[in-house]
C-alpha cells in the first residue's frame, strides 16, 4: 500500500528551488501551531519512560500542522489542533480511539514488538477489528531508539477502513534523528503522508500525497519562556499533491527571534 501509493509520487518530486521567497512575522495561530511542533521535538527525548509509546502519538500529530503551515492558510491551521493522526485515529500505544470503531479501553502491544536498552523494533505489528458496521485494520513498523542526549526514529504507519461500501487507506511515516543539550535540539525530520478513498471497490476517487524533509538547528529554549524557542530555526521543503490537482512545493524557514516571536519566511 505504503509503496504503490506513495513511490510513484516520489519518483516525480525535484530538488525544490528557492525562488523569489517573502518574510514575514508569524501571527498567533502559527505561533502556536509552531509551538505543537517544536515541543514535540524536544518530547521525543522523553521516549524512555513507555517504550516511545507517547511520543509515537505526539509526533504522528506533526504532518497535519506542518501540512498546514507549509499552506500558509490561518483557517487550515486554526482548524488544526496537532493532537493526532487523521479522523482522530492514535497508535495502540494509545487504544486507537477514535472513529467509534474501538472503544477508548487501552489495547495491549502484540508479540510483535521487541524492546532492547535504549529502543523499541515494532516487526509490522496489527491490530485489526470488524463489527456489522465495517472494518479497520492498523500496522506499524519500524523502530525508535533514544539515549539521554539524542534519538532516532523509522517509524511507518498503515491503516485502513472498509465497509462494504466504501474503503479509506492512509500511510504516514515520521524519521527523525535530533540531539539535545541541556537547552537547544539539533537534527533533522521527514514526513511522508498519503491517502485513498474508494467506493465499492472501483478504482482510488480522490486522495492526496505530502512529502516533507526539514532540519532543527540551535532551537533554543529558556525556562522564563512559556511560548516555545527563543531562538533557533525549523527549515523544510514539502511538497503536496491533491487528486489529479498539480503538485504544490514549498520551502519555509521559521527563525525565532525571542520568547513569542518569529518570522516565516516562504
Amino acid at each position: 500500500m505504503r509503496s504503490s501509493v506513495f513511490l510513484a509520487v516520489l519518483l516525480t518530486l525535484t530538488t525544490l528551488g528557492t525562488g523569489c521567497r517573502d518574510t514575514r512575522d508569524a501571527n498567533g495561530d502559527e505561533l502556536a501551531s509552531l509551538q505543537v511542533v517544536t515541543d514535540s521535538f524536544w518530547g521525543s527525548q522523553d521516549a524512555a519512560t513507555d517504550q516511545g509509546e507517547a511520543s509515537v502519538g505526539v509526533l504522528s500529530g506533526n504532518y497535519s500542522l506542518l501540512m498546514a503551515l507549509s499552506e500558509a492558510t490561518v483557517e487550515e491551521v486554526e482548524g488544526t489542533d496537532g493532537d493526532g493522526m487523521a479522523m482522530g485515529l492514535r497508535p495502540p500505544g494509545s487504544g486507537l480511539q477514535g472513529g467509534h470503531f474501538v472503544d477508548d479501553t487501552r489495547q495491549p502491544w502484540p508479540d510483535c514488538i521487541t524492546e532492547v536498552e535504549g529502543g523499541v523494533s515494532y516487526a509490522e505489528c496489527e491490530y485489526g477489528f470488524s463489527g456489522e458496521d465495517g472494518s479497520i485494520s492498523f500496522m506499524l513498523d519500524g523502530a525508535y531508539n533514544w539515549s539521554d542526549q539524542a534519538a532516532d526514529a523509522d517509524l511507518t504507519y498503515d491503516l485502513s477502513v472498509g465497509s462494504s461500501d466504501l474503503s479509506w487507506e492512509w500511510m504516514f511515516h515520521w524519521g527523525m534523528d535530533f540531539a539535545w543539550t541541556d537547552t537547544t535540539v539539533d537534527g533533522s525530520f521527514d514526513v511522508d503522508y498519503s491517502y485513498g478513498v474508494s467506493l465499492g471497490g472501483s478504482p482510488s476517487l480522490g486522495g492526496a500525497v505530502f512529502s516533507l524533509s526539514g532540519s532543527v538547528t540551535d532551537l533554543t529554549a529558556d525556562e522564563s519562556c512559556t511560548l516555545g524557542p527563543v531562538a533557533g530555526v525549523v527549515d523544510w521543503t514539502s511538497a503536496l499533491r491533491e487528486g489529479f490537482n498539480r503538485l504544490k512545493r514549498e520551502h519555509v524557514t521559521i527563525e525565532w527571534q525571542g520568547c513569542g516571536e518569529a518570522t516565516i519566511t516562504m
